[in-house]
């Protein structure tokens, strides 16, 4: 990703811990995705509302790509700390979500850890339900939309068609 990430980081600089020039790329692309899909599957223009619900697209599915990481990450992490808690990537694991589980602390029995399992449930819902609600969302507003132009250009190709049937020719 360094032909894409490179450039950007030219441009925006790192904001504290956060790699704004990542996000930014994983952003372009997927609405580089989106775009491409409508131009494919509908042969009218988009406007604006388009665009915008692309973009909302875009963050969407880079946010369930982010919750995929860290749901892998954390069950990778959840197995790991039950048959091998000493292990140099469970180790590393731990050091990586440490700052996400921190809230979930009280829920650690002995040498099992079960913190990330609140989260990764959480991630479960938001993947499973939330995410697909929000796309399905979305989808039918733009079909509602592209109904009703649809319906409006046909209302006006039928008026005119009166209107031409009903006009006096000039002589």
């Amino acid at each position: 990703t360094d032909w894409l990430v490179k450039p950007i980081r030219k441009l925006v600089l790192p904001q504290g811990k956060w790699d704004v020039a990542c996000i930014l790329a994983g952003l372009l692309f997927y609405y580089a995705v989106f775009i491409l899909i409508r131009l494919t599957a509908s042969s009218e223009g988009f406007g604006g509302r388009v665009i915008a619900v692309n973009f909302i697209f875009a963050v969407l599915a880079l946010m369930k790509a982010a919750a995929y990481v860290l749901f892998i990450g954390l069950f990778v992490r959840m197995v790991l700390s039950i048959k091998k808690p000493y292990s140099p990537v469970s180790v590393s694991l731990q050091r990586i979500f440490e700052s996400v589980l921190r809230p979930f602390v009280f829920l650690r029995v002995g040498r099992y850890d079960f913190s990330g399992s609140v989260l990764a449930l959480a991630l479960w819902f938001w993947l499973g339900y939330v995410l697909p609600q929000l796309f399905r969302m979305l989808n039918l507003w733009l079909l509602q939309e592209c109904f009703r132009y649809t319906g409006e250009r046909k209302q006006n190709e039928k008026s005119a068609n009166q209107y031409k049937k009903h006009r006096i020719p000039c002589k």
